[in-house]
This record gives C-alpha cells, structure tokens and sequence, in this order.
C-alpha cells in the first residue's frame, strides 16, 4: 500500500511544479521607458500625480521614479499611458542607440486573402498603406515609419511573405529599428450577387401622333464579407493588441472602415 501512496504523493508534486512553471512562463511584465531612453521591466505597483512605484523584475525592492522623467508606460495588459514626449534623440552614440527606435511603429504588409483563396501580393502593400495613412491620423503620440522604407528593409533582410513567419515579432521589431510592428490579415469571401432591373415609359407626340417607348436596365453587384485580423506587438515580443472585426459594409474594398474601427480601439489610437 505504501507504494501507491508514494507515486501519488511524487504526481501530485510534479503537478505543482508544473503549474507554477507555466504560470511564470505566461507571467507578463509592464515596461517604462523614461525619457533619456532608459527601459525598465517588472510592476507598476503603486501610481500617484508626482510619481510612480516599480518592482523590477526579479526583485523585491521598491523604486519611486518621478512622472516628469517617464517618457511612457506601456502595462502588462497592452494599454500604453504616454506621460511625457520623448525627447529628441542628442547626437551621442549613447544616447542615439538607446533612442532611435522609441515610439516607433512599422506596418507591416498586410496577409490578404481574396475570394478564391489567393494571396494577393499588391492588395497586401494596399492594406499596408492605407493602415498606415490611417495611423497617420490616429495615432499622432508615434513615429510611423513609412511603408517604402519597411518593405525596403525587409528586402534587404531577404524577409519576404513565405519566410516572414520565421521571425519573432521581437526580431522584426530589431531588424526594422522599431518599437512596435502592426501585422495582420484581411480574409475576402464572395457571398452573393443581387440584381437590380427597371423599366422606364417616354412619350412623344409627332404629326398629332402619340407615340410611346420603353426602355429596360439592368445591373447586378457582388457581395463579399470582408473581416479584418489585427495584432500589434512590442520590441519585447509582447502581444499588447490582438481583435478581430467582420465588416457591415458587403463591398470589396470594405476592409478600409474595418481598418479604421480596429484601430480606434487599438492601444496606439489617439484622439
């Protein structure tokens, strides 16, 4: 009987063990950036109008950092609270490495799937650029770097649409010199076509002659649902926004409001 037990006693400690290591393998970290380009990682644990207290990761002992030196905190859960700008980077090679990708934030292309089930390689570059000329509008706090310089980049780093899921989001942040990179997927599905037809009635008199004609149209108009993935990620690989959204609008270029609902909801959306 008492080898039972012991195996029952060595599974159920086993078990613990395993819960805690994967509870700290998911653990998640808030990051503050202050404005000379300083990072730290672990707990805001305690907020106040002069200050902030902070944990480290790691460690127990407590830091007070002053808000009016903190550029921005970007919390555990994705939402980012932008305290102070950042200041612009001195030409130091310090203070330049720490700096330069800041509130930086590249689009990346975007996956896009047509009706049929193809990838289209110029509607991806389309939803990539009209993503960004929309974060132009909404989120004014970050540097977005333009389109032609990313797609550049990648080229250059031989990152292409078949290989591009072998890098972290953390690697893409690095190789792109940015803080956060913006990825996802505009899915289209062909539905319906409806049909429209009418008729109209002229009349003309000529020679005290009544004559009439009648003329018929007809058009029809394909419907598609249209649903858009989002997901932005910092150069921590931390996923701080991920939503899905299927369009009302049934027209092919819908995607474009759905861009646009998304990303007034993302952490990165300023008024």
């Amino acid at each position: 009987m008492k080898k039972p037990i012991a195996i029952s006693f060595i599974f159920f400690v086993a078990t613990i063990l395993l819960v805690n290591v994967s509870a700290q393998a998911q653990e998640s970290f808030d990051k503050v950036t202050m404005l000379n380009g300083e990072e730290h990682i672990g707990q805001v644990v305690a907020m106040n109008d002069q200050s902030i207290e902070f944990v480290h990761k790691n460690e127990s002992l407590k830091y007070s950092y002053s808000k009016a030196d903190i550029n921005k905190i970007q919390f555990a859960s994705g939402r980012i609270e932008i305290l102070n700008k950042a200041q612009t980077a001195s030409a130091s090679g310090a203070d330049v490495s720490l700096q330069d990708h800041h509130n930086k934030v590249a689009v990346l292309p975007f996956t896009y799937m047509s009706s049929d089930g193809a990838h289209d390689d110029q509607m991806e570059k389309k939803v990539q650029s009209d993503c960004y000329t929309l974060m132009t509008k909404f989120a004014s706090e970050f540097i977005l770097q333009d389109p032609t310089t990313t797609n550049a980049t990648l080229i250059k780093h031989s990152i292409n649409s078949s290989n591009i899921d072998g890098f972290t989001p953390a690697e893409l942040c690095n190789i792109l010199e940015v803080e956060y990179v913006v990825m996802g997927t505009v899915t289209v599905r062909y539905t319906s076509t409806t049909n429209y037809s009418g008729s109209s009635k002229t009349s003309e008199q000529k020679n005290n002659k009544n004559k009439s004609y009648t003329s018929t149209s007809s058009s029809s108009t394909d419907n598609f649902q249209t649903q858009v993935d989002m997901k932005m990620y910092s150069d921590q690989g931390q996923n701080i926004y991920a939503k899905s959204h299927t369009s009302f609008w049934m027209t092919e270029d819908a995607y474009t409001v759905t861009l646009q609902w998304l990303l007034k909801r993302s952490p990165l959306y300023r008024k």
